[in-house]
């Protein structure tokens, strides 16, 4: 008789591990979302005026803003020349993979396609 009620627990505790799971993973997500764009630079960063290069006697976080427009700039070329350099190269190789798929096919008596 103890049993019984036993194997009808299983789903609470289901329930519970999985409300436990989602308000441990849930409630800091929700936190560093909200607080995330309202810190002291906030107001700065949504600028869309150019940065100064910094001056002695400059606040540091003149110099962080700065320092974060120009790392942004070099990613965005970077990311620019590995997209054209990976699109050159993949093509290259379809090509190159197409031509020997062809002979291949051609030599056996199959069709390419």
């Amino acid at each position: 008789m103890t049993e019984a009620p036993r194997s009808r627990r299983w789903p609470l505790w289901v329930f519970l591990g999985v409300l436990a799971a989602l308000l441990s993973c849930g409630v800091p997500a929700v936190v560093i979302v909200t607080f995330r764009d309202s810190g002291p630079g906030a107001a700065a960063n949504a600028s869309p005026i150019p940065i100064h290069s910094p001056k002695p006697g400059d606040p540091e976080q003149v110099s962080q803003l700065w320092l974060r427009e120009r790392i942004a700039e070099v990613l965005t070329q970077q990311a620019g020349r590995c997209f054209a350099a990976t699109s050159g190269a993949s093509s290259r190789w379809l090509s190159r993979s197409r031509r020997r798929w062809a002979r291949c096919a051609g030599s056996s008596g199959r069709s390419a396609h």
